[in-house]
This record gives C-alpha cells, structure tokens and sequence, in this order.
C-alpha cells in the first residue's frame, strides 16, 4: 500500500475529488432460459445465468465527503490498481418460477368438488452466489484522506464473497365461482417462506489502524469480525387478500 505525504499538496484542502470518463468496464455472461407453455395446469419459466463483471470502480455517484467515500478508489493516482471484481458482480443466478393450477375437479359429493376445485399453486424460487467485498483498514492507512477503501496489503478489491443465497416466495389461491360472472379469490403469499438468515452485507474491516501517522494495524472487535454478518435481506413475511372479480 503506498502511503501518500502527511503534508497535503494545496494547503487548506484536505480533499479535491476529480471526476473524469477514466473507468473501464467488463460483461461475460452466459444466459439460459427453458419455458413450458401452459399445459395440463401447469408451466414454468426457469433461467440461469453464469457471469463475469469487473471494472476499476466507476462510480458517478461518488458526491458527498463522509457518505459516500466507501465508493472512492484505494489510490486515485493508481485507478489500475482497484480493477477487480465489480460490486455487481453475481457469479451464478438460478430463478425458477412454476404455476400448477388445479382446475373444476369432478366428484360426485359436491362439497368435495367445491373443496378440491379451482386451487392455483406458484412461487419464485431464487437461488445465487453472494457479494463481492472486500478486507478492509478501517482507518485513513494510506493518508489520502478517506477512511474507507484502504485494503489489507496482498488483497484484491472484492476478493472475497458472501455466502449464497436462497429465497422462496409461494402463492396459493382458491376461486369460488359464482354463476358466470363472479368469483371471489382467497389468497395466502409467503416471502422468505423457509425464513432463511441471507446475508446482504457483511463486516469488512480486517483490520484498524489508531491515526493516520500509526504503522500498527489492530484486529477488529469480537462483536464484529471479518466477514461476519452485519445486515440480512427481508425476513419471513406472510400476507392474507381476498379479490372480487365481477
């Protein structure tokens, strides 16, 4: 990690930001999709995508000091230096969503019709890798004035990546029809239905550091460890509608 002067170069400014079309960018992607048309009350669409971004961090939205400084670069004078993988980058993305529909069933016992018929079944399932991020200094380590983007010297940006994902949203509804014309749906929609813990973002400092003039790098404290857990996406959440068709 190169360490910048202590002695700013224009006395009175601590920081000058620079915005220039400088970054560079990079997409590979292999895209697949199967689709059952609706037959027999059943379909699904099923996609896959296997993908490759990386960029040295372009970022135009880079405009408040203290906000925004996590989306600088390590070294402005060195933008090669930050290429790697992108923020974006989601290695492998699975999305499968099936719809089963169970139509008017013939029964002799009308109650049974009434209580097997018109059901219809379908969800989202979702299943990826995890986000890029990386081992960070928490502390202004390379004195450039931002705290936030110094990395452990011998790391990549975004070398590392969190644990997987897995979401499965259902839906089920009942139609009860009336006559020709009407029908009132019952519906009961689960998101997160399994209420799995997945993980949005973790903790990224690797290390501290005391003051910008300290060579001597601290680990960080037990209740927040490298790569651990900070925020998690949506939890459990169940909801209940009805819906009058006429």
């Amino acid at each position: 990690m190169v360490r910048h002067p202590a002695a700013r170069p224009i006395p009175g400014f601590a920081r000058i930001s620079l915005f220039e079309s400088t970054a560079d960018s990079r997409y590979n992607a292999l895209a697949m999709e199967l689709k059952r048309r609706f037959t027999r009350g059943f379909q699904f669409i099923a996609a896959y995508t296997f993908s490759d971004t990386s960029d040295n961090r372009p970022d135009q939205t880079m405009v408040v000091v203290g906000a925004d400084d996590a989306k600088g670069l390590q070294n402005n004078l060195d933008i090669n230096s930050d290429w790697g993988r992108s923020d974006l980058d989601i290695r492998n993305r699975f999305v499968l969503s099936p719809v089963y529909e169970i139509g008017v069933v013939q029964k002799d016992n009308a109650f049974a019709k009434h209580v097997l018929s018109n059901w219809t079944f379908s969800g989202i399932i979702t299943v990826q890798s995890g986000f890029a991020y990386s081992a960070l200094i928490a502390g202004d380590a390379n004195r450039d004035g931002n705290p936030s983007t110094d990395r452990v010297p011998g790391t990549r940006r975004n070398g590392f990546t969190s644990p997987r994902i897995y979401v499965f949203d259902t839906r089920v509804t009942k139609t009860f029809k009336f006559g020709e014309n009407y029908s009132v749906s019952l519906l009961a929609e689960a998101f997160n239905l399994f209420n799995r813990s997945n993980i949005a973002t973790v903790n990224t400092g690797r290390y501290g550091i005391a003051s910008t003039s300290a060579l001597a790098l601290t680990n960080p404290a037990p209740s927040t460890p490298f790569g651990g857990p900070r925020t998690f996406l949506g939890e459990r959440q169940v909801q209940l509608g009805v819906r009058f068709e006429f």
